[in-house]
């Protein structure tokens, strides 16, 4: 039998490369290394190239699309989270003054004592030692914990982009309604539609298109959804970053929209989120007066801690859990307590779609055998904690995220 190295790549792999090269033109993935020996690969004829010179591209292409993280590019993520989390438990700044001072005390206290002066650098470059080691240890848990996205989302962008239903941009992905191709445009293109748009955050440390088939899904009910990407390190601690890029995704958005000639335009945003997404997404629509609906999955406290709140806001949220999310479930009662301070109060009543709200509610919806990585493409979800065993289909689960969504937004 013929060997495995001689036989010619196929057409389907061939296509899939192909795919890859119209995927990322416009983005910075386009002049990566692997990019280029795709193209000579298919522009050799097909008896130069291999099957498993293809197939070795193709295995390549899921680093080119997530590339992995080295320890110097985790460094300054990893500074960052450490920063947050020690301002939580201190002011840095006067802890360094505090520092500064005592050493400038001992030096002219005890000029002559050695071996005085020399116990209090041990005590000054030990907290810097653990400094260190915990920075270290973020950028060990930044490279090494990535949640990469499951082949079936890889697929449903590349069909969604193909269909120009999907536009991979720098920072995001942006989902287009099915109605809104270059079929629609043709046959209506004096008439102006509205949709609705929905900001969706990543969890962290999960690759952005594992969120893929939740987008699709609701774009598939007339919602324009953008999936931020907060690449390469997956994670931030900042409100104030998430908000800009928030107002940034949704003037591009706009723009784009008007410059495609689709004829339509979103009158109102929303914000959502999963897991530490989801808290960030909390977070930064307490300060944007534009938002007024959030829909949050996977989360069961404020994990920032931030004082922001919106509980006598005018905003409508939705909280979305899986009854077998760890995430959720082993949250202690004062944490449970703090997160629904944080929110408007309780809507003992299903969603409206008649009635208008003019005061804030918040909704609790439990999906019953679902889990925490259910809500998207990706998985086994093993850190910082083991993921419950979700019980039902990835599809029932997300179903039912999108359903309870289209109520909040008002969509029939």
């Amino acid at each position: 039998q013929e060997s495995s190295k001689l036989r010619k790549p196929t057409f389907h792999k061939t296509y899939r490369l192909y795919k890859h090269i119209q995927l990322y033109k416009n983005t910075p993935s386009h002049t990566h290394t692997i990019m280029s020996k795709i193209k000579t690969l298919l522009t050799l004829e097909s008896s130069e190239c291999s099957d498993t010179e293809c197939q070795s591209l193709l295995d390549d292409l899921a680093l080119c699309d997530d590339p992995p993280l080295t320890f110097p590019q985790a460094f300054l993520p990893s500074l960052e989270l450490f920063h947050f989390l020690l301002n939580r438990r201190c002011n840095p700044a006067k802890v360094g003054s505090a520092y500064l001072a005592l050493g400038i005390v001992s030096n002219l206290v005890m000029p002559e004592h050695a071996l005085l002066r020399l116990i209090w650098l041990a005590c000054c470059i030990l907290p810097m030692a653990l400094i260190a080691m915990a920075v270290l240890f973020m950028a060990h848990i930044f490279v090494t914990k990535r949640q990469a996205a499951f082949e079936t989302a890889h697929n449903q962008l590349w069909e969604r982009v193909q269909d120009g239903r999907a536009i991979r941009k720098d920072g995001y992905d942006l989902y287009l309604p099915s109605e809104y191709t270059e079929d629609w445009k043709e046959q209506k293109e004096a008439e102006i539609e509205s949709s609705v748009g929905v900001i969706l955050f990543p969890g962290a440390l999960i690759d952005h298109t594992a969120y893929a088939s939740l987008a699709a899904k609701l774009s598939d009910h007339g919602i324009v959804v953008v999936v931020m990407s907060f690449g390469p390190s997956r994670l931030t601690m900042d409100v104030s970053v998430c908000q800009q890029r928030a107002h940034l995704a949704m003037c591009e958005v706009t723009f784009d929209l008007a410059a495609m000639g689709l004829g339509m335009y979103v009158y109102e945003w929303a914000l959502a989120g999963h897991s530490l997404g989801g808290t960030l997404a909390l977070n930064a629509a307490a300060n944007m007066d534009s938002i007024k609906k959030v829909i949050l999955c996977g989360v069961g406290r404020d994990a920032m801690g931030a004082p922001s709140t919106l509980r006598s806001s005018d905003k409508q949220v939705l909280v979305i859990n899986g009854s077998n999310d760890p995430f959720v479930t082993d949250c202690t009662d004062a944490q449970k307590t703090d997160f629904e301070a944080c929110l408007p109060p309780t809507c003992e009543k299903e969603i409206s779609t008649t009635t208008k709200k003019t005061k804030g509610a918040t909704t609790f919806v439990t999906v019953e055998g679902g889990n925490h990585a259910g809500f998207a493409h990706y998985g086994p979800q093993t850190y910082p904690k083991v993921d419950g065993k979700r019980t039902l289909s990835i599809d029932e689960q997300q179903e039912a995220f999108v359903q309870k969504t289209l109520e909040l937004l008002n969509i029939n």
